[in-house]
Protein backbone atom coordinates (compact mmCIF):
# COMPACT_ATOMS: atom_id res chain seq x y z
CA UNK A 1 0.00 0.00 0.00
CA UNK A 2 3.03 2.44 0.39
CA UNK A 3 4.55 2.08 -2.46
CA UNK A 4 1.30 2.49 -4.18
CA UNK A 5 0.40 5.70 -2.46
CA UNK A 6 3.83 7.15 -3.48
CA UNK A 7 3.86 6.00 -6.96
CA UNK A 8 0.40 8.20 -7.01
CA UNK A 9 1.91 11.17 -5.78
CA UNK A 10 5.12 10.62 -8.16
CA UNK A 11 2.19 10.67 -10.75
CA UNK A 12 0.61 13.55 -9.49
CA UNK A 13 3.66 15.74 -9.50
CA UNK A 14 4.45 14.28 -13.09
CA UNK A 15 0.74 15.35 -14.10
CA UNK A 16 1.19 18.95 -12.28
CA UNK A 17 4.88 19.29 -13.57
CA UNK A 18 3.62 18.61 -17.44
CA UNK A 19 0.27 20.80 -16.90
CA UNK A 20 2.76 23.74 -15.46
CA UNK A 21 4.81 23.01 -18.34
CA UNK A 22 2.54 23.50 -20.88
CA UNK A 23 0.90 26.27 -19.40
CA UNK A 24 4.10 28.31 -19.64
CA UNK A 25 4.17 27.11 -23.17
CA UNK A 26 0.89 28.31 -23.81
CA UNK A 27 1.62 31.83 -22.17
CA UNK A 28 4.70 31.91 -24.33
CA UNK A 29 2.95 31.71 -27.47
CA UNK A 30 0.34 34.33 -26.74
CA UNK A 31 3.17 36.85 -25.82
CA UNK A 32 5.20 36.33 -28.69
CA UNK A 33 1.72 35.88 -31.05
CA UNK A 34 0.73 39.40 -29.89
CA UNK A 35 3.18 41.92 -31.11
CA UNK A 36 3.20 39.45 -34.59
CA UNK A 37 -0.45 40.05 -34.51
CA UNK A 38 -0.11 44.32 -34.00
CA UNK A 39 2.60 44.65 -36.85
CA UNK A 40 -0.17 42.62 -38.80
CA UNK A 41 -2.85 45.05 -37.78
CA UNK A 42 -0.37 47.71 -38.99
CA UNK A 43 0.72 47.10 -42.22
CA UNK A 44 -2.92 46.74 -42.55
CA UNK A 45 -3.89 50.01 -41.36
CA UNK A 46 -0.65 51.41 -43.76
CA UNK A 47 -2.21 49.85 -46.94
CA UNK A 48 -5.46 51.71 -45.88
CA UNK A 49 -3.95 54.87 -45.76
CA UNK A 50 -1.69 54.21 -48.56
CA UNK A 51 -5.02 53.63 -50.68
CA UNK A 52 -6.92 56.93 -49.31
CA UNK A 53 -4.10 58.89 -50.41
CA UNK A 54 -4.21 56.88 -54.09
CA UNK A 55 -7.76 58.16 -53.56
CA UNK A 56 -6.87 61.55 -52.95
CA UNK A 57 -8.53 61.34 -49.40
CA UNK A 58 -4.98 62.87 -48.27
CA UNK A 59 -6.46 64.23 -44.93
CA UNK A 60 -8.08 60.93 -44.41
CA UNK A 61 -4.78 58.81 -44.93
CA UNK A 62 -3.17 61.49 -42.91
CA UNK A 63 -5.34 60.70 -39.68
CA UNK A 64 -4.34 57.08 -40.79
CA UNK A 65 -0.44 57.37 -40.39
CA UNK A 66 -0.81 59.40 -37.03
CA UNK A 67 -3.26 56.42 -35.75
CA UNK A 68 -0.09 54.06 -36.82
CA UNK A 69 2.76 56.34 -35.46
CA UNK A 70 0.86 56.67 -32.04
CA UNK A 71 0.97 52.80 -31.97
CA UNK A 72 4.72 53.23 -31.81
CA UNK A 73 5.65 52.42 -35.36
CA UNK A 74 7.61 54.22 -37.84
CA UNK A 75 9.44 53.70 -41.28
CA UNK A 76 10.99 56.03 -44.10
CA UNK A 77 7.85 54.97 -45.79
CA UNK A 78 5.52 55.75 -43.31
CA UNK A 79 7.25 59.30 -42.63
CA UNK A 80 7.38 59.94 -46.45
CA UNK A 81 3.81 58.94 -47.30
CA UNK A 82 2.65 61.21 -44.52
CA UNK A 83 4.40 64.12 -45.47
CA UNK A 84 2.65 63.84 -49.32
CA UNK A 85 -0.59 63.37 -47.22
CA UNK A 86 0.20 66.85 -45.00
CA UNK A 87 0.95 68.26 -48.20
CA UNK A 88 -2.54 67.28 -50.19
CA UNK A 89 -4.57 68.62 -47.44
CA UNK A 90 -2.58 72.15 -47.33
CA UNK A 91 -0.20 71.68 -44.20
CA UNK A 92 3.67 72.16 -45.19
CA UNK A 93 4.51 72.31 -42.12
CA UNK A 94 3.91 68.77 -41.15
CA UNK A 95 4.73 67.61 -44.19
CA UNK A 96 8.26 68.82 -44.44
CA UNK A 97 8.84 67.56 -40.73
CA UNK A 98 7.77 64.23 -41.76
CA UNK A 99 9.82 64.23 -44.75
CA UNK A 100 13.09 65.60 -42.32
CA UNK A 101 12.36 62.49 -39.90
CA UNK A 102 12.40 60.12 -42.92
CA UNK A 103 15.58 61.11 -44.51
CA UNK A 104 17.10 61.18 -40.81
CA UNK A 105 15.63 56.90 -40.33
CA UNK A 106 17.31 56.29 -44.10
CA UNK A 107 19.83 59.16 -44.85
CA UNK A 108 20.78 57.17 -47.92
CA UNK A 109 17.51 57.29 -49.96
CA UNK A 110 17.24 59.74 -52.52
CA UNK A 111 13.89 59.77 -53.41
CA UNK A 112 13.16 61.15 -49.81
CA UNK A 113 16.39 63.75 -50.40
CA UNK A 114 15.18 64.49 -53.92
CA UNK A 115 10.90 64.57 -52.36
CA UNK A 116 12.88 67.54 -49.54
CA UNK A 117 14.84 69.66 -51.92
CA UNK A 118 11.68 70.10 -53.88
CA UNK A 119 9.34 70.91 -51.12
CA UNK A 120 12.03 73.36 -50.01
CA UNK A 121 11.98 75.10 -52.97
CA UNK A 122 7.71 74.86 -53.71
CA UNK A 123 7.28 76.28 -50.07
CA UNK A 124 10.28 78.56 -50.33
CA UNK A 125 11.73 78.39 -46.61
CA UNK A 126 15.07 79.98 -47.36
CA UNK A 127 17.17 76.66 -46.85
CA UNK A 128 19.22 75.64 -49.51
CA UNK A 129 20.77 71.59 -50.07
CA UNK A 130 23.21 71.01 -48.14
CA UNK A 131 26.60 70.87 -49.93
CA UNK A 132 29.02 67.89 -50.42
CA UNK A 133 30.58 67.53 -47.08
CA UNK A 134 27.37 67.46 -45.68
CA UNK A 135 25.97 65.10 -48.27
CA UNK A 136 28.65 62.81 -47.09
CA UNK A 137 28.45 63.05 -43.30
CA UNK A 138 24.92 62.22 -43.74
CA UNK A 139 25.15 59.20 -45.80
CA UNK A 140 25.22 57.23 -42.14
CA UNK A 141 22.92 57.75 -39.29
CA UNK A 142 24.73 59.19 -36.27
CA UNK A 143 24.44 55.77 -34.27
CA UNK A 144 25.77 53.71 -38.05
CA UNK A 145 29.03 56.70 -37.07
CA UNK A 146 28.99 55.65 -33.70
CA UNK A 147 29.36 51.88 -34.23
CA UNK A 148 32.21 52.05 -37.22
CA UNK A 149 34.18 54.43 -34.80
CA UNK A 150 33.68 52.35 -31.57
CA UNK A 151 34.66 49.21 -33.52
CA UNK A 152 37.48 51.00 -35.38
CA UNK A 153 39.13 51.96 -31.78
CA UNK A 154 38.61 48.60 -30.56
CA UNK A 155 40.30 46.93 -33.08
CA UNK A 156 43.38 49.14 -32.87
CA UNK A 157 43.29 48.89 -29.28
CA UNK A 158 43.25 44.79 -29.37
CA UNK A 159 46.40 45.45 -31.79
CA UNK A 160 48.02 47.39 -29.43
CA UNK A 161 47.23 45.20 -26.37
CA UNK A 162 48.34 41.76 -28.61
CA UNK A 163 51.52 43.88 -29.09
CA UNK A 164 52.32 44.48 -25.49
CA UNK A 165 51.95 41.21 -24.85
CA UNK A 166 54.14 39.54 -27.51
CA UNK A 167 56.81 41.34 -28.86
CA UNK A 168 56.74 38.68 -31.93
CA UNK A 169 53.13 39.79 -32.79
CA UNK A 170 54.02 43.68 -32.29
CA UNK A 171 56.55 43.16 -34.92
CA UNK A 172 54.40 41.56 -37.47
CA UNK A 173 51.38 43.81 -36.35
CA UNK A 174 53.47 47.05 -36.39
CA UNK A 175 51.96 47.94 -39.80
CA UNK A 176 48.42 46.64 -38.82
CA UNK A 177 48.04 48.56 -35.67
CA UNK A 178 49.64 51.70 -37.72
CA UNK A 179 46.85 51.55 -40.02
CA UNK A 180 43.65 50.73 -38.05
CA UNK A 181 44.86 53.70 -35.37
CA UNK A 182 44.74 56.21 -38.17
CA UNK A 183 41.51 54.42 -39.34
CA UNK A 184 39.94 54.63 -35.81
CA UNK A 185 41.33 58.24 -35.95
CA UNK A 186 39.13 59.41 -38.82
CA UNK A 187 36.55 57.66 -38.18
CA UNK A 188 36.01 59.00 -34.51
CA UNK A 189 36.56 62.87 -36.25
CA UNK A 190 33.78 61.96 -38.86
CA UNK A 191 31.79 60.78 -36.02
CA UNK A 192 32.55 64.09 -34.28
CA UNK A 193 31.62 66.32 -37.06
CA UNK A 194 28.60 64.52 -38.10
CA UNK A 195 27.49 65.16 -34.57
CA UNK A 196 28.37 69.11 -34.61
CA UNK A 197 26.42 68.68 -37.70
CA UNK A 198 23.29 67.18 -36.30
CA UNK A 199 23.39 69.64 -33.78
CA UNK A 200 23.47 72.85 -35.58
CA UNK A 201 20.54 71.51 -37.93
CA UNK A 202 16.90 73.10 -37.37
CA UNK A 203 15.01 70.31 -35.20
CA UNK A 204 11.70 72.17 -35.38
CA UNK A 205 9.48 72.84 -38.33
CA UNK A 206 6.46 75.55 -37.50
CA UNK A 207 3.15 74.09 -38.17
CA UNK A 208 0.95 77.73 -38.91
CA UNK A 209 1.22 80.85 -40.84
CA UNK A 210 2.45 84.13 -39.59
CA UNK A 211 3.17 82.17 -35.81
CA UNK A 212 4.53 84.70 -33.38
CA UNK A 213 7.68 84.69 -31.54
CA UNK A 214 8.06 86.07 -28.34
CA UNK A 215 10.40 87.95 -26.31
CA UNK A 216 9.88 86.24 -23.38
CA UNK A 217 8.10 82.00 -22.41
CA UNK A 218 5.00 84.22 -21.43
CA UNK A 219 1.64 84.48 -22.88
CA UNK A 220 1.40 88.17 -22.34
CA UNK A 221 4.88 88.74 -23.71
CA UNK A 222 6.10 91.23 -26.74
CA UNK A 223 5.76 89.13 -29.83
CA UNK A 224 9.30 90.53 -31.26
CA UNK A 225 8.70 88.76 -35.07
CA UNK A 226 6.70 86.21 -36.55
CA UNK A 227 7.68 82.82 -38.84
CA UNK A 228 5.84 81.33 -41.39
CA UNK A 229 4.66 77.74 -41.83
CA UNK A 230 7.18 75.17 -42.50
CA UNK A 231 9.96 77.55 -41.34
CA UNK A 232 12.52 75.53 -39.62
CA UNK A 233 13.88 76.80 -36.46
CA UNK A 234 16.81 75.24 -33.73
CA UNK A 235 16.22 75.04 -30.47
CA UNK A 236 17.86 76.20 -28.31
CA UNK A 237 16.25 76.05 -25.00
CA UNK A 238 13.31 74.38 -23.32
CA UNK A 239 11.07 76.07 -20.25
CA UNK A 240 7.87 74.03 -19.25
CA UNK A 241 5.60 73.97 -22.68
CA UNK A 242 7.80 76.85 -23.84
CA UNK A 243 10.82 76.80 -26.60
CA UNK A 244 13.75 79.23 -26.81
CA UNK A 245 14.26 78.81 -30.97
CA UNK A 246 16.84 80.39 -33.60
CA UNK A 247 16.13 81.23 -37.21
CA UNK A 248 19.75 79.91 -38.57
CA UNK A 249 19.59 82.41 -41.61
CA UNK A 250 19.26 85.58 -39.62
CA UNK A 251 20.25 84.26 -36.15
CA UNK A 252 16.87 86.19 -34.68
CA UNK A 253 15.70 83.99 -31.68
CA UNK A 254 12.60 84.02 -28.63
CA UNK A 255 10.42 81.99 -27.19
CA UNK A 256 7.47 80.19 -29.07
CA UNK A 257 5.25 76.87 -27.53
CA UNK A 258 5.96 73.43 -28.17
CA UNK A 259 2.49 72.66 -29.59
CA UNK A 260 3.29 75.59 -32.33
CA UNK A 261 6.12 73.30 -33.64
CA UNK A 262 6.73 69.57 -34.63
CA UNK A 263 10.08 68.12 -33.36
CA UNK A 264 12.07 66.36 -35.65
CA UNK A 265 13.69 63.80 -33.63
CA UNK A 266 15.38 60.98 -34.58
Amino acid sequence: MGGKAMNDRKTHACDRFTSLIAALLFAWCCIGMAPMARAADADALFESANRLLAQGKAAEASKAYEQIAAAGRTSPALERNWAQACYQSGRPGPALAHLRRAARLDPRDADVRADLAVLRTKIGNGLESSDDAAAVLRVLKLDEWSWLALGAVWIWCGMLAAGRVSPAARASLRGFTTGAGAVAIVLSALLFAAAKQRAGEPDAVVLAPDTPVRQSPLDEAKAIFAVPAAAELRVRDTKGTWLMVEETATQRYGWLKQSEVLRIGY
